[in-house]
């Protein structure tokens, strides 16, 4: 047997303490790890005992309840504190020792959505997941979704919309349709009757209520599409007419005086919106004028030289100036350069955003908004949008020369009553009509024909394929194929891209003969049509 020396001794006994020291570091840092791990993880964690009593909450739980392990000797503590409603706490409490028994034969544990009540008072939407481990302790996992389940409410709201938007638009459709029948065959009967006959009155105030019809599916339309709505000629002193009615009946203290000038020309506008920026201009000035007072409307016909549509940043050219004067407070030059200006400032001058939208609207109809003032006269807003090229649809009479034609038309459209009306108005200008009641048909049709089909006015909603599928294959037979696409029910996009892609022109349904006859031939004639 060989003894050890003194020295060798010593050493060996020296490296078994650095190796049981380094074992316990060891398991002091594993502690230590899962401590940080339990600290910081993205969720609220609670270790409860076999006996019900809870060992450890880590900080997130205290962040999103308010408790801390002080507050929760146990889980039934913990319980009374999170369900109010003693019925939903047995609930919990059920459903708790069903996952715990679970967890142990799955090794996995389940979510459970529920509602938890805070320290404040707050209701938190959580996601709860138990798991039972081998030592007997239960590990619970509390996740906040309340965000997760806001958004998830939204996305639902947003496609309850989106499905009722979709409905009214549907709706709005098959209205056009039904309207576009009674506007066609009343234009029939006006075209055979003048001013002096005894129907004639009646009619036309069955027109007058076909465009009221019009209006009001216009604004279903504008709800659906969830954006503007078409920009098509409007007439600036029906609309000044109009809004201002409609205020005046509302304030009673303010005197309306209007000055319109007759044969105004028309502008292409979404109707809605430039409404809405008159009405803001009425308030501005009602806001002025404390105690009541006078505003006075006007329209007329001007033209921009160079140098005012240089000011304006606007294009030299015809334009309809629409000008709302009160006789509030006059602005100085730099309270008026800031009138547009948007502010949060609880009153004064520019309150709000009114303003600035009403400057945008008229801006994107390629107009502009101003203001000024005059000691004696008052403070006007001025409206400039741009005169529309074409001639008033509807209105005094057309040298019959220019309506008619002897060329081939093809009508495509899934109403037999808007077939046969637009069919019944073309053939009386004396042009040759084709008709189609559905794409395909209207494909094949111009398949054997389109050497002689110089036009085809397409629906834009119809089954199977629809007009924008339509437009496409008739392309692709004829790329040169002249197209205007007729609609009660179409979006902003949908018919921007057929216009990018060739399409002449677009008419919203209802439309009346004039209308119809007057695209007809500035089409065929080669004119170009400009939607904004």
């Amino acid at each position: 047997m060989h003894g050890q020396t003194p020295e060798k001794e010593t050493r060996n006994r020296a490296r078994y303490r650095s190796g049981a020291t380094s074992r316990e570091g060891r398991r002091g840092q594993t502690a230590s790890l899962s401590a940080r791990l339990m600290a910081h993880v993205p969720f609220g964690l609670a270790v409860t005992n076999p006996d019900g009593t809870l060992e450890y909450v880590n900080p997130v739980f205290t962040s999103l309840f308010g408790y801390d392990k002080a507050d929760l000797p146990d889980r039934a503590t913990w319980f009374e504190k999170a369900f109010v409603d003693p019925s939903e706490r047995d609930r919990m409490e059920r459903s708790y020792q069903e996952d715990a028994v679970a967890s142990l034969e799955t090794l996995s544990s389940r979510p459970r959505a529920m509602t938890i009540r805070t320290r404040d008072g707050r209701s938190l939407f959580c996601e709860v997941r138990v798991q039972a481990l081998p030592t007997g302790e239960h590990l619970v996992v509390y996740e906040n979704i309340t965000d997760r389940s806001k958004l998830e409410a939204e996305r639902v709201n947003t496609g309850k919309m989106e499905a009722i938007g979709n409905l009214a638009g549907g709706i709005a459709h098959t209205v056009n349709n039904i309207l576009m029948g009674i506007q066609g065959y009343t234009s029939l009967l006006l075209m055979r009757k003048g001013p002096n006959d005894n129907d004639y009155k009646h009619l036309k105030a069955i027109e007058e209520q076909v465009r009221a019809g019009s209006e009001l599916t216009g604004r279903i339309l504008t709800f659906s599409r969830s954006g503007m709505g078409e920009f098509l000629p409007a007439d600036l002193n029906e609309i000044v007419r109009k809004t201002s009615t409609i205020f005046g009946n509302t304030r009673r203290d303010i005197a309306i005086r209007r000055k319109l000038q007759d044969n105004l020309s028309r502008v292409e506008a979404d109707r809605g919106q430039i409404e809405k920026a008159l009405i803001i201009l009425y308030v501005k000035a009602r806001q002025s004028m404390p105690r009541g007072g006078e505003l006075l409307l006007e329209s007329r016909n001007i033209r921009l030289g160079e140098e005012e549509a240089e000011a304006y940043g606007l294009q030299t050219g015809a334009y309809v100036l629409v000008t709302v004067t009160h006789g509030g407070r006059v602005l100085d030059d730099a309270a008026a350069g800031k009138i547009f200006e948007p502010t949060l400032e609880a009153g004064g001058i520019g309150q709000g955003f009114d303003l600035t939208s009403a400057y945008g609207i008229v801006r994107s109809h390629g107009g502009v908004l101003t203001v000024g003032g005059e000691e004696g006269v008052g403070t006007s807003f001025r409206v400039y949008l741009p005169a529309s090229g074409g001639a008033r649809p509807g209105e005094g009479e057309s040298p019959a020369g220019i309506l008619k034609g002897t060329e081939t038309v093809l009508l495509v459209d899934d109403e037999d009553v808007v077939l046969d009306v637009n069919r019944e108005i073309l053939e009386s200008q004396g042009y040759k009509v084709l008709t189609a009641r559905n794409g395909k048909e209207g494909l094949e049709i111009y398949r054997h024909r389109h050497d002689e089909i110089a036009l085809v006015l397409l629906d834009m909603v119809m089954p199977g394929i629809n007009g924008e599928e339509t437009f496409d294959l008739l392309r692709r037979i004829d790329p040169g194929v002249k197209v205007i696409l007729a609609s009660g029910y179409s979006t902003n996009d949908q018919i921007r891209n057929m216009m990018r892609n060739g399409c002449c022109a677009f008419l919203q349904k209802p439309f009346g003969n004039m209308e119809l006859m007057m695209k007809v031939r500035e089409i065929l004639d080669g004119g170009t049509f400009s939607r904004h």
